[in-house]
């Protein structure tokens, strides 16, 4: 299943109303959060044939990020802050995902899934991809800010207050 970015969606909208929107309810703030774990899967199908580390896919990739660092780059300073899974974590959590979607159906084994999908795996290519699409990133462990917290630790990056506790009913 390809995301809107992938099918080319994202250059046929209005992107002067997104970003002027943005901008509106950016009006007095710090900072402004765009969120997308998406955005480390552009241009992956996980149910293609072709393979996942063309030229072709690459090109796609750094396309669709500089378009989404040309929309914001006047106006906002882009920090790009990346929380990533232990590798063998963030597989096995992927291939679980598969488990529960209608198109998958079975399709293959997880040695399959592995060996198909091993480009997500390996963090340093996907860190340079976003460093030169989108200037510098800040890496951090998700699994070692579990007990700590990682809302607390993205809050202290980004100079904002971490929000207090829930209260529960």
């Amino acid at each position: 299943v390809q995301s809107l970015h992938d099918r080319g969606l994202l250059a046929r909208l209005n992107a002067g109303w997104m970003t002027g929107r943005i901008r509106r309810q950016s009006q007095g703030c710090r900072a402004t959060v765009l969120s997308s774990e998406r955005l480390y899967r552009i241009g992956y199908d996980l149910f293609g044939n072709e393979p996942q580390d063309s030229d072709a896919r690459r090109r796609r990739r750094s396309e669709v990020l500089g378009r989404l660092r040309a929309l914001f780059a006047d106006d906002f300073d882009i920090r790009v802050i990346l929380y990533l899974r232990r590798v063998d974590v963030f597989a096995e959590s992927m291939f679980k995902e598969l488990l529960f979607r209608k198109d998958y159906r079975g399709r293959y084994l997880v040695a399959r899934f592995l060996e198909e999908q091993e480009v997500l795996f390996r963090y340093d290519a996907r860190i340079r991809e976003f460093e030169d699409c989108l200037g510098p990133v800040s890496v951090h462990s998700y699994d070692a800010l579990k007990g700590a917290g990682v809302v607390p630790h993205f809050c202290s990056l980004i100079g904002a207050t971490p929000p207090g506790p829930v209260a529960s009913d």
